[in-house]
Parts: structure tokens; C-alpha cells; sequence
């Protein structure tokens, strides 16, 4: 026969084995097919898959994609049958932070489409504490935050905004309560919805060219809402009360509520002493009241009641009845003289269960 290839060992050259018949050459390289890879087993040349479109090769190195991705040559975290290296380059993947990973195989913990990293990095998540992992997939979530200035009111407790994006249920626990209140100590509430009340001394509901703010009543449900999107809200309740210890903590929706570990951190919030309303009246804005009770107290709430420029908020000023009225009138200034004399708290509960509290919801 001469000099020649005969890769299958049959003692014919395997020229002659292809013009005979005998082996395929479906490729026309002059190699017998049976010669030749056949990574899939299937009786085919890897050649000939490829040829045929059976097999795609998208790197060109003669291997068809599948055996690749098979044998572990090639990943193909996104499973569409193509090597992750071939489908950026082809389009048929994004790359969000251009890091060479396919976005669908990058954590993605919302389950958006678009990995941790990008939303954060395009504002869509927030990470507050530069873990890498958008703060809506946490359990637990951030803690609520405290206004800037930490002002002690008697009958309300003050958030400011935290966690942005997130479906979140603010909880407030009553930790020591003066007597009689203190048979309340250890119960649970929740901030309710929101509520817009004007800083009018006369009025709830909002009031043409006056200030307006946010209050919410605690309530026995978990009430979830992105707090971050509606400022700072002042909360009352009939649990409320001056000279008060409590504690507040958050969950997202997201996690477990009857697992202790889903809340947030706590922090700690006590109430001012009861008619207790500012430092002094020279300060702009009105100073945080002292823990001490003087007249300088009365003509603050005084100051809130008739409208006065630069007087304390409604919420510093609002001290009485037992029921929050959301009101500034006379016998808010008589209650802090009340305490500037040093006669105790007026109030007691309306029932065993701060839940069962008789007291009525004076919002809008």
C-alpha cells in the first residue's frame, strides 16, 4: 500500500479507506472520522458536529461548547448551553460592573435581575453598612434612627428616616413606665400609619400657610411602610407619658417576626420630665428641655399656643389630656405649671392592656 496514515489500524491507508467507502470523511480533511474526537460518543466526529450545527464551538478551538462545559473546561453558570467566556463577548449576557461575570450568575439576593453590587452602586438598593449586600435582603435591618438633635417631648416619642427601599415595622416596647402606667411595662406596640397635622396650636388638619408635621399612633399590628421616604414622625399613644423609658427596634417584611433574631438593634428613647418643654427662651431653635421644671416651661408651651415666632414645636408643647388631642391650648400651659409646681402626672390608664386603651384617634 505504500507509506500513508492508517489510524484505524485496519492495514488500508486510510486515503484509501475514504475513497472506498469504508470510513467517512465528512469533513474532507483527509482523516478517517472514526480517527478523529469524538467528545460526545455519539458516532460522530467533533469536526463534523461542529460542521453540521449539532455542536456549537463559539471559541473556536475545534471542541464542541456542550463536552466543554461538560468536562468542566468551560462554566456555563447561566445554563444556556453556551461558555460563560463566549456569551459576553456575543451579547447574549450583561455585565453590569464589567467584572467579566454574567449578571444573571452574580448574587442577586431582591431577585431583580440586576446583581447586590449594581443596585447599590446605581441607588436602586442601599447598603448603610458597606457589607456588599443591599439592606432590603437583611434580616435583621438597620435600627431606626433618633432625630438629629435628640429632643425629649412628654407625650410623644421622635423618629428621623432609615432604611431606604425597605418594607419596614417600626416596634416600640414600654421598658419602665412611671406608676400607674408601669403595669404597662414589657408590652409591645407598634408605629401605626402616618398622619399630616398642622403646627397650628388651634388646629389638627393641615392649615393654609402654616407648618405642618408628622405624627403616628402606636397600634397593636405591625404596620410596615419605607420610613426613610416619610421624614421624621412624632408618636404618641396614652402609653406615652412623661419621665418613661423605651425601646425601639425594626423588622423588615421580609424576615421572620417570630424569630428574635430577624429585629434590628435597639435604641433607647426616655420621655422628658412631666412639664419640662425647653431650656430657656433665648435659644434659636428652642434648646432640649434641661430635667428641670421652671416657668421658663409654661411660656414655652405658652409661646406655641398663641402662634409665637420661633415657639418649640407642637409636639414639645402638646402635654395634655390623658388622650393625645393634638392641640395647644390654655390647659396645655396650666398642665406645665402644673409640674413646675411639682404635682404629679394627672393621668392613668384606661384600661389593663395598652391595647384596649379607650382613648380615641384624634387624626385627620
Amino acid at each position: 500500500y505504500g507509506f500513508g496514515a492508517d489510524c484505524n489500524s485496519n492495514g488500508v491507508l486510510d486515503a484509501c479507506d475514504i475513497s472506498d467507502g469504508i470510513s467517512e470523511d465528512c469533513t474532507g480533511n483527509g482523516i478517517a472520522d472514526e480517527c478523529e474526537p469524538d467528545c460526545k460518543t455519539n458516532g460522530v466526529a467533533d469536526s463534523c458536529d461542529i460542521a453540521a450545527g449539532i455542536s456549537g464551538d463559539c471559541n473556536g478551538n475545534g471542541i464542541p461548547d456542550d463536552c466543554e462545559i461538560a468536562d468542566g473546561t468551560s462554566e456555563d453558570c447561566n445554563h444556556d448551553g453556551v461558555p460563560d467566556e463566549c456569551d459576553l463577548p456575543l451579547d447574549t449576557s450583561e455585565d453590569c460592573n464589567g467584572n467579566g461575570v454574567h449578571d444573571a450568575c452574580e448574587p442577586d439576593c431582591n431577585g431583580n435581575g440586576i446583581p447586590n453590587e449594581c443596585d447599590i452602586a446605581d441607588g436602586t438598593s442601599v447598603d448603610l453598612n458597606g457589607d456588599g449586600v443591599p439592606d432590603d435582603c437583611q434580616c435583621p435591618p438597620s435600627p431606626p434612627r433618633l432625630e438629629p438633635l435628640p429632643t425629649p417631648k412628654n407625650r410623644y416619642l421622635t423618629l428621623s428616616e432609615s432604611n431606604a427601599g425597605q418594607q419596614i415595622a417600626r416596634r416600640v416596647t414600654f421598658v419602665d413606665l412611671p406608676r400607674p402606667f408601669d403595669l404597662w411595662n414589657g408590652y409591645e406596640m407598634w408605629v401605626g400609619p402616618i398622619s399630616v397635622v398642622s403646627e397650628s396650636g388651634a388646629s389638627v388638619a393641615p392649615v393654609t400657610g402654616v407648618a405642618n408635621f408628622n405624627v403616628a399612633r402606636l397600634q397593636c399590628t405591625p404596620h410596615y411602610a419605607d420610613w426613610n421616604a416619610l421624614g421624621a414622625i412624632h408618636v404618641f399613644h396614652e402609653g406615652i407619658v412623661p419621665g418613661g423609658i423605651y425601646r425601639v427596634d425594626a423588622i423588615d417584611e421580609i424576615c421572620d417576626s417570630g424569630d428574635p433574631a430577624s429585629f434590628s438593634a435597639t435604641i433607647g428613647q426616655t420621655t422628658a420630665i412631666w412639664g419640662d418643654t425647653l431650656l430657656d427662651l433665648s435659644s434659636v431653635p428652642p434648646a432640649p428641655p434641661e430635667g428641670a421644671v421652671n416657668i421658663v416651661d409654661a411660656l414655652g408651651v405658652l409661646g406655641r399656643f398663641s402662634s409665637a415666632p420661633g415657639a418649640i414645636i407642637k409636639a414639645r408643647a402638646d402635654l395634655e389630656p390623658a388622650c393625645v388631642d393634638l392641640k395647644i391650648n390654655v390647659t396645655d400651659v396650666l398642665a406645665s405649671l402644673a409640674g413646675f409646681l411639682g404635682l404629679p402626672y394627672p393621668f392613668a390608664p384606661t384600661a389593663t392592656d395598652p391595647c384596649d386603651s379607650t382613648c380615641v384617634s384624634p387624626l385627620p
